[in-house]
């Protein structure tokens, strides 16, 4: 989190996951998936996760905001018909 936001990135979010190890049998994946959900959320133990999900922004220019068409002094009074 820190190296992202040293690179200027913004609302940085890691979430770790997938803590079962890749060379587990699968006839095992199934019993083991409601203990690796524990684990996963598990303040300590998601530090052993073996996949992360890392998630950030890159700060773009900041725009002005249009103006809604509800206030355009143009539109005051007039009817307005949506056809979806």
């Amino acid at each position: 989190m820190r190296q992202a936001s040293h690179q200027g990135l913004i609302d940085v979010d890691i979430i770790p996951f997938d803590i079962i190890h890749p060379r587990t049998p699968a006839r095992l994946v199934p019993a083991l998936q409601p203990l690796a959900f524990v684990f996963e959320h598990a303040p300590v133990l998601r530090d052993l996760c073996g996949t992360l999900y890392i998630w950030a922004k890159r700060p773009g220019p900041e725009r002005e905001l249009k103006p809604s068409l509800a206030e355009h002094r143009a539109l005051f009074g007039k009817v307005s018909v949506v056809i979806p």
